[in-house]
């Protein structure tokens, strides 16, 4: 007997194959990221170096486990949900790190940091200028006090 192209069988391949999709999309982006942040001044770089290397080796990791492991989940496709969802992170992701080179890296971690979580649905203010802070104070104590560092300069700010 044959199988419809809509039974389960077709909708394990279309969720491997979006999981696949994903997973290269982020190796691509954060590849990208990793070589514009070898643009930064050296003095500054490395906080931006190690997370997109990070990110790329996360991604790869990811990939790999997607070509080793089948998905049994089923779903068929893409949701529209998820294309939007995508494209906010991806878009804002890659403003994020040219907003680093033009208006600097506190600056631009607060506005990604802010729209990413109005973005998704966090509308507590108070909750999210706490969150900024907190995570930004843990930035500059661990890279610039504790190890010495210098975080990124702006051009125009």
């Amino acid at each position: 007997m044959r199988r419809h192209p809509d039974s389960q069988g077709g909708n394990e391949f279309m969720s491997c194959h979006k999981e696949t999709i994903c997973s290269i999309t982020a190796l691509l982006i954060s590849a990208f990221l990793t070589v514009q942040s070898f643009q930064y001044p050296a003095e500054s770089s490395h906080f931006p170096r190690f997370l997109t290397i990070l990110m790329t080796f996360l991604s790869v990791m990811m990939v790999f486990r997607n070509w080793k492991s089948q998905n049994t989940d089923n779903s068929s496709g893409f949701k529209s949900t998820e294309l939007k969802t995508l494209f906010i992170v991806v878009t804002l992701t890659i403003l994020y790190v040219l907003g680093i080179y033009y208006i600097g890296y506190f600056v631009s971690t607060t506005l990604f940091l802010v729209i990413m979580m109005r973005s998704f649905g966090h509308p507590k203010p108070f909750a999210m200028a706490l969150a900024v802070f907190i995570f930004l104070a843990t930035v500059y104590v661990l890279f610039v006090v504790f190890l010495g560092m210098h975080l990124p300069k702006a051009l125009l700010i």
